[in-house]
Formats: structure tokens, sequence, C-alpha cells
């Protein structure tokens, strides 16, 4: 070969070489490109899931504030599967869930909230809105303090302090408390529904009314606002206007046996005969053992003249629920309307007992009024409930008891027998232990 040949064997040598580096370059260059598009495209995803999150959780508390716990729950919840340790996202969820009255669910949420940043300031005051609203109001002083400095969380504590003022039937509070919450958030329907129902128990029922107009002004697809109007007007004898408010919910909700009594007490007091009877027969048909149906159905009956036929459903009411004033009542006038005189002054002796017992709660409770932290009055009105076979509601009011005095005797004495007939022996001799113990004595 000669030098030609090798230098020509060289040059093609190298030329392929540079080929290939090139060809490599162009591979590396691809190589790189296409990492970086997939990185763009990975960072890509990651903002828009992050922004997906955080409209999430922007949802989550627009859903809130329109007081849709259930849809605000749901959203945070998806939010929390992505990101389950912020904090932020689990405090508002502890937040939702109490006010949807999940109170368990809001104590495990602040249980990680502080497994994961320690306790604060947030977490410690929905623990004590969570105790609040429970009915303990051993901090409502302290809360009306933040109230009425301007504190931002204002409007969660006034609705808590109104839902434990509420379970402690101390209504005047429970009022103050709604209508410091109205102030600041006008719109709020839950408040306005709340304090028509302090109202309508103060016997103001225009102003229960106003609230509930102005509720269904708001939101006028409330169902429930409308419903408790339309009652309302049956109760102040608007039975035209309560019957028009009746007939809106029949179609939406056909399957709610009070709006079913209501259609046929204003019906029948509108003197529409027809329209009562086919919503009598409904009743009968849906609800047959529902108490207030078959009690409107038996003065239904009695209207008619029909005193048989309203017996024989009044002594189901009866036996089923033996203090029911108004079943006893409708009975003792069925009983006499047939002539049956004997049966219906065994009636009549109830119905003593059962008015004693109504003006004494009446007078217990216009006193609980003045003093609405009087464990003495709380006792009194509990064992006429558990007196009256309200055993549940008497329970209830016997804790509210214990709260104000742990060492009461007579709720003691009295959950002590309630668990005893329960037959609970372990938490009656809890409570009779406590019985036996004197004030300032350790448990």
């Amino acid at each position: 070969m000669t030098a030609i040949d090798y230098r020509t064997g060289e040059l093609l040598a190298w030329s392929t070489c540079k080929g290939v580096l090139k060809a490599c370059a162009r591979r590396r260059t691809l190589i790189a490109l296409l990492a970086l598009a997939a990185a763009a495209l990975g960072l890509g995803y990651w903002v828009r899931r992050a922004q997906q999150h955080h409209a999430c959780l922007a949802q989550a508390q627009t859903a809130a504030a329109a007081l849709d716990f259930a849809g605000a729950r749901q959203l945070l919840t998806r939010y929390l599967a992505a990101e389950p340790n912020s904090v932020p996202a689990r405090l508002a969820l502890a937040k939702v869930a109490r006010r949807a009255g999940f109170v368990d669910e809001a104590q495990v949420q602040l249980d990680v909230c502080d497994a994961l940043q320690g306790k604060t300031v947030a977490t410690e005051l929905e623990r004590r809105l969570s105790a609040v609203q429970q009915g303990e109001l051993e901090y409502d002083a302290v809360l009306w303090d933040l109230v009425a400095k301007g504190y931002a969380e204002a409007p969660l504590i006034l609705e808590a302090l109104a839902r434990g003022y509420r379970k402690n039937y101390v209504l005047n509070r429970m009022q103050e408390a709604l209508t410091r919450l109205l102030e600041l958030q006008p719109e709020h329907t839950d408040a306005l529904m709340l304090r028509a129902w302090v109202l309508e128990r103060r016997h103001l029922y225009l102003l229960a009314l106003e609230d509930l107009e102005r509720a269904l002004q708001i939101r006028p697809d409330h169902e429930e606002a409308r419903l408790q109007k339309a009652q309302l007007l049956d109760l102040i004898e608007k039975p035209a206007d309560a019957l028009t408010e009746f007939v809106a919910l029949q179609a939406r909700r056909p399957q709610d046996p009070r709006v079913w009594v209501g259609l046929l007490k204003t019906y029948l007091k509108t003197g529409k005969v027809d329209d009562a009877r086919r919503c009598a027969d409904v009743l009968a048909d849906k609800f047959p053992r529902d108490t207030n149906s078959q009690l409107e159905r038996a003065r239904f009956h009695l209207q008619l003249g029909q005193a048989l036929e309203a017996e024989q459903l009044l002594r189901e009411v009866v036996e089923r629920e033996p203090f029911d004033y108004a079943g006893n009542y409708s009975l003792h006038q069925a009983l006499q309307r047939q002539g049956k005189l004997e049966e219906a002054e065994k009636v009549r002796s109830a119905l003593k007992r059962l008015e004693s017992d109504i003006t004494q709660m009446n007078e217990l409770t216009e006193k609980l009024e003045k003093a609405p932290f009087d464990a003495d009055l709380r006792s009194a009105i509990a064992a006429l409930f558990m007196r009256s076979g309200e055993e549940q509601e008497g329970v209830r009011w016997l804790k509210t008891v214990l709260r104000l005095d742990p060492h009461h005797k007579a709720a003691h004495e009295a959950l002590a027998e309630y668990y005893e007939r329960r037959r609970q022996p372990a938490l009656a001799e809890h409570h009779r232990q406590w019985a036996s113990r004197k004030a300032g004595q350790a448990p």
C-alpha cells in the first residue's frame, strides 16, 4: 500500500470518527433535551397538583364559610390524603368536624396537630370551643373576653357558646351570643334559625318569624327554615299562610311526616276537609306508628265525629307515651264523647298530674332564666323529666347539674337509681359513692 493509500485511509478513519462523535453529540443533546422535557413535564405535573391541592383547600374554606360542613369535610379529607402532614388542613378539619357535630373526629385531628408541631394557641382554643359546645361552660367568661377584644375567631367562639348555652338551656345568654354573631355575620342562616328557636321558647313569636323569613331570604332553598316557619305560622294561628309553606314543602320532602302532619292540621283549619282526609290516609299508609301522625289523625277523627276511631289511635299513643299530655287529653275527649265516663275519669286523673308537672316546669324554667347556673333548680327540672318518663332528657339535665356542682348529692342519687334500672351496676355504684362523699372530699 502506498503512502497515498495510508493517508487516504487515515482521512477516511478520521472522517468516520468525526461522524460518530457528532452522532454521539447529537444523541447526547437529544437525551438531554428529552430529560429536560421530562423534567418540565414532571415540574408541570407537580405544579398542577399543588394548584389543585391549593384550590381544594380554598374550596373547603369557602364551603365552611357557607355552612356546608359536609362539603368542607370531603374536600379537606381529599386534601389530607395527598398532604397528610398539613397542620393548617388538619386544624381546619377539626373545626369543621366540631361544627358539624363530629366531636370525636375533631379531637383526633387536634391530637395529630399536636403530634406534628406541639400544642399551639390555635389548637388549645379549638379544644376549649369543643368543650363549650358540649355544654362545659367553665371557659365562657374567657371566651367572651376574646370576643370583646375583637379576636379573629370571634364568630366561631360565639357559635360554640350559643350551642353550649342551648345544651344548658340558658336562653338569655344563648340569644345574646347569637345576636352578637349576627352583628358580625348577618347572613349566618344557622344563627338566625337558632335565635328563632330561642325566641319561640321565650314566646316572642313575631320576632322568631322575622328571623326565619330573613334566613329564607338568604337561602330560599333552606327546607328546615321553611318547615320551622310553617310550624310557627300554624302555632300563631295563621293556618292559611302556614298551608302555603307546607304545600311548598310537600314536593320536596314527601317522606317527612312533619310536613304531612302540618298539611293535615292546616287543611282542616282552613276548611279543606277532603284534602285533610287525603293527608290522613297518607299518614296512615306511610307513617302508621309515628306518634305525632297518629295523634293528628285521631284529632281529625274527633273533628269528624268518629270518636271510636280516634280512641283506637289514642290508646296506642298513650300506651307508647303514657306521659304525653296531648295524647291523654284527646283520649279523654274521645271517651267522653262515647259516654265511657268511668274510663274518662281515670284519664282525667292522669291529666291532673300531668298538668301539675307542666305548671311546676313552667315555674322552674322561669326561675332558671334569672338564675341559669343554679344547680338545685336544674336538679328539680331533671326530677320532673325523670318522673314524666323523659329519662334521657332528665339524665341530660342531671349532667348539667354535675358540671356546676360535682358533689350534688340529689343528682348523684338520681343517676344511681337511673343506672340501676338500666342494669348498669358499675355506673350506679359510681354515683352512689359520689353521693356519699362530703363536699370538698376528693373522689
